[in-house]
């Protein structure tokens, strides 16, 4: 499960605050096989701990894959299946994910480690089924 990042928590704020309004952004999940943490930004991220190897992209998620979020259950997730390019060599073990709002570099929306380490082999396809990506506030 995820959390927001300190960049986008501040945008929520300002907006709650009256300070700004948020445009939508486009998001962008990447996958790392290092740590992400809250004042990562996606240069820092993409320098340092995103995977690089053969056939990796960041895959863009529409607004329409996302389900509602509700009061209750102070919950974004997923409601489709996210998958990335095939591999066409190792990625490495995937340890984190993170929603960023550009297709390279940008700024994190949210992040978080994922359930199981994974170690990606070329030709193994990653997929997150629908509700594996979730961001959760408190």
């Amino acid at each position: 499960m995820g959390s927001l990042s300190n960049y986008y928590s501040a945008a929520v704020l300002n907006v709650v605050g009256g300070k700004a309004t948020l445009t939508i952004p486009s998001t962008w999940v990447l996958l790392a096989d290092g740590v992400i943490s809250n004042g990562d930004t996606g240069t820092t991220i993409s320098t340092n701990v995103e995977i690089t190897a053969g056939g990796y992209a960041r895959v863009l998620i529409s607004a329409s894959a996302w389900a509602s979020a509700t009061a209750s259950g102070s919950l974004l997730e997923t409601n489709v299946a996210t998958t990335f390019p095939e591999p066409s060599a190792s990625w490495g073990t995937v340890t984190y994910w993170a929603i960023a709002d550009a297709s390279v570099a940008g700024n994190v929306i949210a992040f978080g480690s994922v359930a199981v380490a994974k170690s990606i082999s070329s030709g193994v396809p990653v997929r997150f089924n629908a509700g594996g990506i979730d961001i959760f506030l408190t």
